[in-house]
């Protein structure tokens, strides 16, 4: 959840479980960050009213569209306390598995994906399919916990190596975000 809040002339945006951070203008609907290197544009309506942003970091767009703050508040509220329970998202074990399958047959889709998701992770399925490939044969996934932006997090051993592998799923049990690394 993207908090947009304004003090006097100053416009600020915060992420669920990060700090608030001020943004500054680069034309009416566009902003850029001075504590990082990011951008976030405000897409608008036809009748110049913003319907979500896009936040522009490290080579990646993240959508957000824009909710009421009882919708905003649901979801923080659910996040803390999945971050408070430490269970993982229903079936995010078996998406796991699902993907890393169809990633060693070298046949991503698209559908266990949100659309806006999908679109990020094309352009790096070859990259991912090749580090998967060199790893071998799956051997084990072992839940560690949820993190603060509400990611399920395991340590996926493969024969030649593991992975942290964070992976967050909407309510309808779609991919909505990822990120692995390797492990020593």
């Amino acid at each position: 959840v993207f908090a947009v809040t304004r003090e006097g002339d100053q416009l600020y945006v915060q992420l669920t479980s990060q700090p608030r951070a001020a943004v500054y203008p680069r034309s009416d609907n566009e902003f850029f960050y001075k504590v990082v290197d990011a951008q976030i544009t405000f897409e608008m309506d036809p009748q110049a009213h913003s319907k979500s942003l896009v936040l522009h970091q490290g080579g990646r767009d993240q959508r957000a569209k824009r909710i009421d703050d009882a919708a905003a508040k649901q979801l923080e509220d659910t996040l803390a306390q999945r971050f408070h329970d430490q269970k993982a998202f229903p079936g995010s074990e078996a998406e796991r598995r699902t993907e890393i399958g169809e990633l060693q047959r070298k046949q991503p889709t698209d559908e266990r994906m949100t659309p806006e998701f999908a679109e990020t992770a094309r352009p790096q399925a070859e990259h991912i399919e090749a580090l998967i490939d060199g790893l071998g044969t799956l051997q084990s996934i072992t839940f560690k916990g949820v993190g603060p932006g509400g990611f399920d997090i395991y340590e996926v051993k493969f024969e030649h190596g593991s992975l942290d592998w964070r992976v967050l799923l909407d309510s309808e049990g779609k991919v909505a975000g990822e990120g692995l690394r390797s492990l020593p």
